[in-house]
C-alpha cells in the first residue's frame, strides 16, 4: 500500500514539474487579430448586410456614414448610402449622399444595427 501510493505521488509530481509552454504574446495578438479581421469580414461581405463606416475629418472630427452592401465581389462591397452622416464626403470621387453606391474594400466597414 505504502509503495502504490509513493509511486502514484511520484508519478504526480513528475507530471506537474515541467513547466507549460508559455505561447508568445505577441502571437496570441496577432492571431487574435487576424480573427476578429475574418469574422468581420465573414459578417460585412454579406448582400443585405447593413454596415457602417468611420470618416475622420481633420484633426478630431469623426463622422460615421452607413448602408446596406448591394453586391460583393471577392474582398470589394459595393455598399448603397441610406445615411450619409452629418457633414459632406467624397470618398474615391463619389459623393456620399442618400442613395449613392460606394465601391470599396470590405475591410473597411463594419457591421452595424
Amino acid at each position: 500500500m505504502k509503495t502504490s501510493l509513493a509511486l502514484l505521488m511520484m508519478a504526480l509530481l513528475c507530471g506537474c514539474a515541467a513547466a507549460p509552454e508559455r505561447p508568445d504574446p505577441a502571437a496570441e495578438r496577432a492571431h487574435a487579430a487576424a480573427v476578429a479581421a475574418a469574422e468581420a469580414r465573414a459578417a460585412v461581405a454579406v448582400p443585405g448586410a447593413r454596415v457602417c463606416r468611420r470618416l475622420v475629418l481633420g484633426i478630431g472630427n469623426v463622422d460615421w456614414v452607413s448602408g446596406v452592401v448591394v453586391a460583393v465581389e471577392g474582398d470589394v462591397v459595393t455598399v448603397q448610402i441610406d445615411n450619409p452622416g452629418r457633414m459632406s464626403h467624397v470618398l474615391d470621387g463619389v459623393a456620399v449622399v442618400r442613395g449613392a453606391r460606394l465601391r470599396s474594400g470590405v475591410e473597411l466597414w463594419t457591421p452595424c444595427g
